[in-house]
Formats: structure tokens, sequence, C-alpha cells
């Protein structure tokens, strides 16, 4: 195991995903001094973490979000816009439910296809579609307005958090 002492103050933040936390997991963490925990939620729309191969669904990811919240921790979300099969509509809904679920961080980033991945295989067969360029760019312009209405404000490319909350 590996010991290190932190300021009093310090963030010590654990990116996780919601299918691999646990309360009991949360209070360990908790009571080791971590006091933040990023959720991978990447979409609250089942068809769309489907299409991820995430092994959660949209309900996972609200459940573990409560149970960050119950042990004390701060909850971050990450969410992906530009997902085969996204509408502006979907995109709105998770936008919504992240903050729904108490997130004081959410991250926002476009879909990046990677070389050699299933996923980047599916678009380029023509299997799998992605929004374009500009759609892709309405959505993030309404996630900075939707995050921004309800006081999650900007302060780095992809992130937004709450006065006194950012990473």
């Amino acid at each position: 195991s590996i010991w290190c002492e932190a300021e009093q103050d310090a963030e010590v933040t654990v990116e996780a995903n919601p299918d691999s936390v646990t309360p009991e997991l949360l209070e360990t963490l908790a009571m080791a001094g971590v006091t933040r925990v990023s959720l991978g939620a990447q979409s609250f729309d089942d068809n769309e973490l489907a299409v991820l191969g995430r092994p959660h669904d949209a309900a996972e990811a609200i459940r573990a979000a409560g149970w960050v919240i119950d042990a004390g921790l701060a909850l971050s979300l990450d969410v992906m816009c530009g997902l085969p099969g996204q509408s502006r509509r979907s995109w709105r809904e998770s936008i919504v439910m992240a903050v729904a679920c108490g997130a004081a961080h959410v991250s926002v980033y476009p879909l990046q296809l990677e070389d050699d991945t299933p996923l980047a295989s599916a678009v380029a067969a023509g299997d799998l579609t992605v929004p374009g360029e500009d759609e892709v760019a309405a959505m993030l312009t309404t996630a900075s307005e939707m995050l921004a209405a309800e006081g999650l404000l900007r302060y780095e490319v992809a992130s937004y958090a709450r006065p006194g909350s950012e990473s």
C-alpha cells in the first residue's frame, strides 16, 4: 500500500464507473480521505450507453450518483455528446439528469472515435452515424447554457462547476 499525506483541505478525487461503486466502497474511500468522486456516466440514455458498450444503464448511474452524495462526497459527472444516435432532446435530458443527480461539477466531452475500436469501425462501415460537427457544436452550446442556468459555470474548456466546486 502507498501512504501519502495530504493537506488538511486537499481535494482528493477518485474516478469511477457507475457499475464499479458500492456504498461500502464509497464509505471506505471517504474514510481514507477522498473528497470527490467523478463518475463516468457518459449519458443517461440506455440506448446511447448500449451503443458505447458501457456496462451500466441510466438507472445504475443515477443510483451510483446518489450513493456518492449519501457518502458525503462531492459528485462530479462526465457526460458525452456527439454519440451515435444521440438527439438534441436526449442530450438535453442527460444534462438535466446530471444536475438532478446533485452534481456540483460536470465535465462535458464530445465523442472522439479512436482508431481500431469497434465503435470507430462501425461508424466507418456506415453501421452507425454520429452527429456532424455543427450538431456537436450546438450540443456543446446547449450544455453550456443549461448548466449556467443551473449555477454550474464554465471554468475550463470542458468543465462546469458550482462556485467553490472547481476541480
